[in-house]
C-alpha cells in the first residue's frame, strides 16, 4: 500500500508541465532517527537550531524514521532528537553550506529524556551523500586567507579565489595584475571540462552574469569581508540550475552578537622589477620605476537591530554592512616616437634632402616650412619634444630604442563599495532578507603624446531579496527578487572644438556625443589619435523566481519557476577613433615618400579618409526569459537506496 501510494505520488509530480531553470542558495538537513539495533524510530521530535540567529524550528520524524528540513539558510547548526523511552541525542557544530544536502542519522540509546548525549557533528558522519553533483566550497575562512593577491592589483572581486578549486580553470588567458574597468576584466572559467558559456554565476540567488556576452560580471561580486561562502558546482549539478556548472556566492548576514572587523592592505614600486623601457632619470642615472602605491583598507560589522527602549531584535532581526576603499595612484610608461625639436620649428633639413611644397610645387628653402600654416599650429602643441637618447634624427631614434620619448602617466585606479544585508524572522513560518551592493569604479587610461588620460568608469548597482515560507513542516515555499545593474564606459575631458575651429571645419552640434581632436597620421610615427568618445554601455537585468520544496517521507519533490528581463545597450561609432575624422600625411604631396613626417608643419592637405559616422545610441535590446523546473528524487529500501534525479527541462 504505501508503495502504491509513492508510485501514484511520483506519477503525479511527473505529469506537471516544466521547462527550465530557479536558482536557489537555501539548503537542507535530513536523516534517519534508529535505535541501537538498527530499529527504525518514528514520531521522534527534531529540532534544528541556527546557533548564531538563536532560530530553531521543528520536525517529526515518519513512519520510516525519517525527517527532512528543508530551505536553511547556510551557517552553523545542531540537531536535537527527542522521543519517550530514549535519551536525548543533540548533535552541535553542524556546517551546512550553501545548496546541500546534509544527511545527519541518529541512534537514540534506551532511558529517559532527561539524559542528554551530546555529540559533535564530525564524529556522526555528517557528509552529503543525498546528491549526485560535484561541488567544492571555500568558506569565510578561506576566502579570507588564501594568498591571493587579487586585491591592490587587478580587482577587488574575489571571484578569481575558485580557480583554487578542483575541477576550476581559468579560460581567459594569462593573467594579469593590472587593474580594468569600462566592463572589465573579462573572466571566463571552464568547470569540470564544461565550456566558459555553460557556467553562470550567482550572488544569493541573482544572477550576475553580463547581459551583453554572458560573461560574470566580475566586480559585480561583494567585498570579501561580506562573502560566507563561494561554492562551485559542476557535474551532474541539480536539475534546478539552468547551466552544467554554477558558481554561487552567499553573503554574511548578522548574528544575536555583535562583530566586526578593520582591514588595510598596502603595496608600493619597491619590490618591482625594473621593465624594459623604464625612463632613466637624468640626475641620478637610474631607472625611475612608474610609481605605485596601492591601499586597500575598510571595514565590516554585524550584529542584531537593537535599538535599546525601542526595539530588541535578538533572534529576530540581524544587519551586516561592509565598506572597502581602493586606492591606487599609479602611473604606467608610454614610449613614442614623435617629431625633433628642429621638426617642430619647421626645418626638416636632417632629415631629408628636399621638400617640395604642395601649393607651388616648388621646393622650400632648406626643405624648411616658413612660415607654419595656422590650421596646423593648435595641433603641434600636442607633441611633445624628444626626451630620450638624444637623438640627432628620426633615423637614430630608430635604430637605437626605437622611440625618442617616454614619460611615466597616471592611470591612477580607485573604487568604492559599500554592501548591506539585513534578514528578519518574521515567525516560524516566515523568514526573508535583502542585501544591496553598490561599488564604482574609476581608472585613468594614459594617451600617447601631449593627451589628456580617458577616464574608464564601471558602475554597479545589485540587490538581492528572498521570502521564506513554511506552508506545512514538509512544504516550503522561497520567493527571490533581484536586479543587477551594471553602467560602464569612457570619458574624454578633451575639448576638440579649438582644433576643429583652427582646421577649418564646423564644431559638431551641441548635442552631438562629440569630444576629442582630428586624427592625424604620418608613417613611422606615434599617430594623433584624441578622438575617444564619452560612451556608456550597460547591462540589465531583474530576476523573478520561486521554488517550492515538498518532502514527502524519503522523497523530496522541488519546483521551481525562473523569470528574467534582460536589457543591454551599447553606444556604437565606427572604427578606432570612433567619430572624427583622419588625415593622413604619406609623403604623397611633398614628393618625398622616406620622409615620416613631412606633414607636422606643412599646410594641412593630406589624404582624407575613415571619416567618422558619428554615434548611434538607441534602447538597446530588451529580452524576457521566462522557465520551469522539476527535480524528483526518491529514495527506497533500507538497505538498498535507490535514488532518481529526473531533470524536465
Amino acid at each position: 500500500m504505501r508503495l502504491r501510494s509513492r508510485i501514484i505520488t511520483a506519477v503525479i509530480s511527473l505529469l506537471v508541465p516544466s521547462i527550465l531553470w530557479a536558482q536557489s542558495t537555501q539548503s537542507t538537513l535530513l536523516g534517519t532517527a534508529k535505535d541501537a539495533s538498527g530499529a527504525i524510530i518514528p514520531s521522534a521530535q527534531v529540532v534544528v537550531t541556527d546557533t548564531e540567529k538563536g532560530t530553531s524550528a521543528s520536525y517529526i520524524t515518519d513512519s520510516s524514521g525519517d525527517f527532512q528540513a528543508p530551505n536553511l539558510s547556510p551557517g552553523r547548526y545542531q540537531v536535537e532528537v527527542t522521543k519517550p523511552g530514549f535519551q536525548t541525542k543533540l548533535i552541535e557544530g553542524i556546517t551546512l553550506t550553501a545548496r546541500q544536502e546534509l544527511r545527519v542519522d541518529v541512534t537514540l540509546a534506551v532511558g529517559s529524556t532527561v539524559q542528554q548525549v551530546t555529540v559533535n557533528a564530525g564524529t556522526v558522519g555528517a557528509i552529503e551523500t543525498e546528491t549526485p553533483s560535484v561541488a567544492a566550497t571555500l568558506n569565510t575562512q578561506s576566502v579570507m586567507s588564501l594568498p591571493a593577491n587579487f586585491r591592490a592589483s587587478g580587482s577587488t572581486s574575489p571571484l578569481n579565489l575558485i580557480q583554487t578549486l578542483p575541477g576550476v580553470q581559468p579560460d581567459t588567458g594569462p593573467g594579469t595584475t593590472t587593474p580594468t574597468a569600462n566592463g572589465s576584466p573579462t573572466i571566463n572559467f571552464s568547470v569540470q571540462g564544461g565550456m566558459p558559456f555553460q557556467t553562470e554565476t550567482s550572488v544569493d540567488g541573482i544572477s550576475t552574469q553580463n547581459m551583453r556576452n554572458n560573461q560574470p560580471l566580475s566586480d559585480a561580486f561583494p567585498s570579501t569581508d561580506s562573502v560566507a561562502e563561494m561554492r562551485v558546482d559542476g557535474v551532474n549539478n541539480n536539475a534546478e540550475f539552468g547551466q552544467a556548472g554554477e558558481v554561487t556566492t552567499v553573503t554574511k548576514g548578522g548574528t544575536n552578537q555583535v562583530h566586526g572587523g578593520l582591514f588595510w592592505y598596502h603595496q608600493n614600486r619597491a619590490l618591482d622589477a625594473v621593465a624594459y623601457g623604464t625612463p632613466i632619470d637624468a640626475a641620478t642615472g637610474q631607472a625611475e620605476k612608474p610609481q605605485k602605491i596601492g591601499n586597500d583598507f575598510g571595514a565590516s560589522v554585524g550584529g542584531p537591530v537593537d535599538i535599546p527602549h525601542v526595539y530588541d531584535g535578538h533572534d529576530k532581526t540581524f544587519f551586516f554592512g561592509t565598506y572597502e576603499g581602493f586606492r591606487f595612484p599609479r602611473q604606467s610608461t608610454i614610449q613614442n616616437l614623435v617629431p625633433t625639436q628642429q621638426m617642430l620649428q619647421g626645418n626638416f633639413s636632417d632629415e631629408v634632402p628636399y621638400l617640395l611644397d604642395p601649393y607651388t610645387f616648388g621646393l622650400y628653402s632648406g626643405a624648411t616650412v616658413n612660415p607654419i600654416n595656422d590650421s596646423a599650429k593648435p595641433f603641434l602643441s600636442l607633441f611633445p619634444t624628444p626626451n630620450v637618447g638624444n637623438y640627432t634624427t628620426l633615423s637614430d631614434a630608430v635604430a637605437g630604442t626605437g622611440y625618442n620619448y617616454a614619460q611615466n602617466r597616471d592611470s591612477s585606479y580607485h573604487s568604492n563599495q559599500f554592501d548591506a544585508r539585513v534578514d528578519q524572522r518574521v515567525n516560524d513560518k516566515l523568514q526573508g532578507f535583502a542585501r544591496m551592493t553598490l561599488k564604482d569604479v574609476n581608472l585613468l587610461s594614459p594617451q600617447d603624446l601631449n593627451v589628456q588620460s580617458v577616464t574608464n568608469f564601471d558602475n554597479y548597482r545589485i540587490l538581492a531579496s528572498s521570502l521564506v515560507y513554511s506552508l506545512t513542516p514538509n512544504i516550503v515555499d522561497e520567493f527571490r527578487f533581484g536586479l543587477t545593474f551594471e553602467h560602464n564606459g569612457l570619458r574624454n575631458s578633451l575639448n576638440g572644438k579649438p582644433y576643429t575651429v583652427a582646421a577649418g571645419f564646423d564644431a559638431a552640434g551641441a548635442d552631438e556625443p562629440i569630444d576629442g581632436a582630428t586624427e592625424i597620421y604620418f608613417p613611422g610615427l606615434t599617430t594623433l589619435a584624441a578622438g575617444n568618445i564619452n560612451s556608456t554601455s550597460m547591462s540589465h537585468l531583474f530576476q523573478f523566481a520561486d521554488n517550492l520544496t515538498w518532502a514527502k517521507g524519503r522523497h523530496t519533490f522541488k519546483y521551481g519557476t525562473d523569470i528574467r528581463r534582460l536589457q543591454s545597450l551599447t553606444t556604437l561609432g565606427a572604427y578606432d577613433i570612433n567619430n572624427v575624422a583622419v588625415f593622413a600625411f604619406t609623403g604623397q604631396i611633398t614628393s618625398y615618400p622616406e620622409s615620416p613626417a613631412v606633414g607636422v608643419t606643412s599646410n594641412p592637405i593630406g589624404r582624407f579618409g575613415n571619416e567618422g559616422v558619428g554615434v548611434v545610441e538607441g534602447p538597446g535590446t530588451v529580452n524576457w526569459s521566462a522557465g520551469l523546473s522539476k527535480e524528483i528524487t526518491l529514495r527506497e529500501s533500507a538497505k538498498l537506496r535507490v535514488e532518481v534525479t529526473l531533470p524536465m527541462s
